[in-house]
């Protein structure tokens, strides 16, 4: 089935190298979460399926966008409006919205209940359950709680890994980047080569 694995029998070889054409604004976020214009996060970047670092233009692929859409959009629809055809969407909760609670007897809730207890790991554990198990979130809850799951880019719990203030003059292990041949590497690139390293650090520092 096409579950958490994202894409495991026919995505094995694709390192995210098909994005090298994401030349989108990444300040497209106004104050309340609502694109004020239709373009993604050019450096914005998430973990998909098979924990490969890829950008919105991941999600374009001619062949399996769809599913990439059907799967990812719910989560990463407010950094890739354009991909997810989500412009002009507000990243906030559905307050008329409720779900049923797992373990609990029939009792329903609210988005909020998600992060009311905020001492971890108890909101991580929430957010896990409800939001991101690919195999127990329900989408109807991404779709309709994005800010409670943390899905908002101007949250600053945001659980979806991005690039977007990192840099290699800040030694940031996680960042990566596209160069040249529109590979994605680490800080570590750019002094691999002696031959090329001044060239690179006046690059891309």
């Amino acid at each position: 089935s096409d579950d958490g694995n994202d894409d495991g029998n026919d995505d094995g070889n694709d390192d995210g190298n098909d994005d090298g054409n994401d030349d989108g604004n990444d300040d497209n976020q106004d104050d309340d979460n609502t694109p004020t214009t239709c373009v993604d996060e050019s450096y914005y970047m998430f973990k998909n399926g098979l924990e490969v670092m890829v950008t919105c233009n991941w999600l374009n692929n001619a062949v399996k966008g769809t599913r990439r859409k059907a799967r990812w959009c719910p989560i990463v629809q407010y950094h890739c409006p354009q991909a997810c055809d989500a412009c002009g969407k507000e990243c906030a909760d559905d307050e008329d919205f409720t779900f049923p609670l797992r373990q609990q007897n029939g009792n329903t809730d609210v988005c909020s209940w998600i992060i009311r207890n905020t001492v971890e790991p108890r909101l991580q554990q929430r957010r896990d359950r409800y939001c991101l198990d690919f195999e127990l979130a329900d989408p109807a809850i991404q779709e309709a709680c994005p800010s409670s799951c943390g899905f908002c880019p101007e949250d600053p719990s945001n659980i979806w890994p991005k690039n977007k203030d990192a840099s290699c003059g800040a030694n940031n292990a996680d960042f990566v980047f596209e160069n040249d041949s529109d590979k994605l590497v680490d800080c570590s690139w750019i002094d691999y080569n002696p031959k090329k390293v001044d060239a690179r650090r006046k690059k891309w520092w």
